[in-house]
């Protein structure tokens, strides 16, 4: 392995070498600019990675997706050329014109550069009959993208005799099966300026390894096929931005893994392993810096499975989220909906809370609301009212049966699609899943019920929407919320200065709602697996003018098809969920604060 490590300061000429380009940008340099997409760590409007590529298909899937490409890899197989790829949304801190091509030799990559003003950052070079080829990435070479660059090609000692304290690569790529390299350098100057490392010919986790204990970062990241050993690039990380590299999977396998983690791929390459392809990416946080701390908290408290969170202002932005459109097993969560159908149904007089409801129980624990009413034959009767408040504060399966059948499947899931839940399909009725009929939902979808809720799309008369909320969790009859809420409200009014007698009058303001949802597969209460998801509604009140006007926020969390070990470790995972809202919330109540 050789590394090289320089504090590089300023931009040197360049002469002579197998191949060597020097090309001078506009005079204002401004730091890093949209087009450098591996140095900027802004939350992306969404990125993508694709493999096995044509050209054609390549061009056309960046049109589609209104995106620019970020790396880009080639491989070569009985004379058929295919492209990998990595590409972010044009958009926000990204957005930057661009410009790919492939098949070009290295000279012509920079006759490309210089007549069209633009600058490559990233390339991938592959042998041919007719010589050296690449593909390709460039971006123009103007305002905050303007950097002096330069393209070596050939033997590694001949590239490295080349740096200096003055440049700094962004690429460096091997001709497969060739003792020649190409690299990209640029100007490492003024607000331009990063430490950097460089890496030929190691292990990944060694060269992981040694990026760690240099508290630094890869950018670019690719495979020699024929030794197994790897090339990298990486730059100093003073933010202690999260990141990381996989490899020998599946893309699709390393896709999924940088969505769960919040992640944004920007270096693809591919590679063979036996009769099949691999895949090495590198990826960097994604996430705004609310949900950036939510997923710190409970990343570490999942040990398997899928799960994800989405805090939402009702009539605002969405302040934190990690796959919100994901769809979970919602368990007892998705009573939320048949609780906002039958109250609607009630305010248009359609149904009445004296209305039978008709339910199955189990002879033996005739008040057992845990059970699935599927497997009893015992019938019982109530009506409308118990139904749905004890469905929605006890959680009763057998009430929840009674409720979907009397309006029956159909109509419940037209009262889904009215509300927005394009997501949503019941195959089972709660409390009896199996392993062909889970329901589903996203926390997009259960968002849409308390944001129809909290806009009165449809609960416009007080007294039902009252009781839509009454007859759920809240803030009055679950005395644990408060207790956990208003221990933040304390400490945030400490934080400003307000008094205590100010913290304790916000907290009686508050307004909250929930539901939450819960399976286990199995018998062990330990090993099992757990489907667990929550849906809340948070009101705070803000002061315009000393009047209270409020403000309603959506939290909803999901942990799905996770498997524990031990006792602990499943209740670390429950009190880090009651913490993340906890995170989630105080940013919020903070700036509510801060208007009394």
């Amino acid at each position: 392995m050789t590394k090289k490590l320089a504090s590089l300061v300023a931009v040197a000429a360049l002469t002579g070498g197998a191949l060597a380009a020097v090309v001078a940008p506009a005079p204002a340099i401004a730091g890093v600019g949209p087009g450098e997409d591996r140095e900027i760590t802004s939350p992306s409007a969404g990125w993508w990675a694709y493999d096995n590529l044509t050209f054609t298909q390549l061009t056309k899937t960046l049109s589609d997706r209104h995106a620019r490409p970020t790396d880009i890899h080639v491989t070569v197989s009985t004379g058929k050329v295919r492209y990998s790829l990595a590409a972010v949304a044009n958009s926000g801190a990204y957005k930057s014109a661009w410009y790919i091509a492939t098949g070009l030799t290295p000279a012509r990559v920079v006759a490309i550069a210089v007549a069209k003003h633009y600058r490559p950052t990233v390339f991938d070079c592959y042998p041919t009959s007719q010589g050296d080829r690449c593909a390709t990435i460039m971006i123009p070479n103007t305002g905050a993208n303007a950097q002096s660059f330069t393209i070596y090609e050939g033997t590694f000692t001949y590239i490295k005799s080349k740096v200096t304290t003055k440049n700094r690569p962004t690429a460096l790529t091997r001709v497969q099966g060739a003792n020649r390299y190409a690299a990209i350098f640029v100007a490492n100057t003024g607000s331009n300026h990063v430490t950097w490392y460089w890496y030929r010919a190691g292990s990944d986790t060694g060269i992981v390894n040694a990026v760690l204990k240099h508290k630094a970062r890869i950018v670019d990241f690719d495979r020699n096929n024929d030794t197994k050993t790897w090339n990298a690039v990486a730059y100093a990380n003073p933010q202690h931005t999260t990141w990381y590299t996989y490899d020998n999977a599946s893309l699709s396998t390393l896709v999924n893994r940088a969505l769960q983690q919040g992640q944004r791929i920007y270096d693809v390459s591919a590679y063979p392993s036996g009769s099949t392809t691999k895949y090495a990416v590198v990826s960097v946080n994604d996430l705004n810096a609310t949900s950036t701390q939510i997923a710190g908290r409970l990343a570490p408290k999942v040990p398997n499975g899928n799960w994800g969170f989405y805090f939402h202002q009702v009539g605002g932005s969405t302040v934190a989220a990690l796959r919100p459109s994901v769809s979970f097993e919602p368990a007892s969560t998705l009573k939320v909906l048949y609780h906002y159908k039958t109250i609607t149904s009630e305010q248009a007089g359609t149904n009445h809370d004296s209305d039978p409801i008709a339910y199955q129980f189990d002879a033996s624990h005739p008040i057992d609301g845990d059970i699935c009413p599927d497997d009893f034959g015992s019938v019982g009767a109530t009506n409308l009212m118990t139904a749905d408040t004890s469905m929605m504060q006890a959680s009763d399966n057998r009430f929840t049966k009674g409720v979907l059948t009397m309006y029956g499947k159909p109509a419940m899931l037209a009262m889904a699609t009215h509300l927005g839940m394009t997501h949503t399909t019941i195959n089972h009725n709660i409390g009896c899943p199996t392993a062909a009929t889970h329901n589903a939902t996203t926390l997009g979808d259960l968002n849409a019920v308390y944001t129809g809720y909290a806009d009165a799309k449809d609960l416009t008369d007080s007294s039902w929407r009252a009781l839509f909320r009454n007859r759920m969790l809240n803030q009055a009859n679950y005395p644990a919320y408060l207790s956990s809420t208003c221990a933040v409200v304390t400490a945030e009014a400490q934080a400003l200065n307000k008094s205590p007698a100010t913290a304790t009058a916000f907290c009686n303001q508050i307004l909250w709602l929930a539901k939450g949802g819960s399976y286990q597969y199995g018998g062990n209460a330990v090993t099992s697996p757990v489907s667990w998801s929550n849906g809340s509604l948070t009101s705070l009140p803000f002061k315009t003018n000393g009047v209270i006007v409020r403000k309603s926020y959506f939290y909803g969390d999901y942990f799905d098809q996770v498997s524990f070990t031990t006792a602990a470790q499943k209740t670390a995972l429950a009190n880090a969920r009651t913490s993340a809202y906890n995170d989630a919330i105080r940013g919020q109540v903070r700036a509510a604060l801060a208007t009394w």
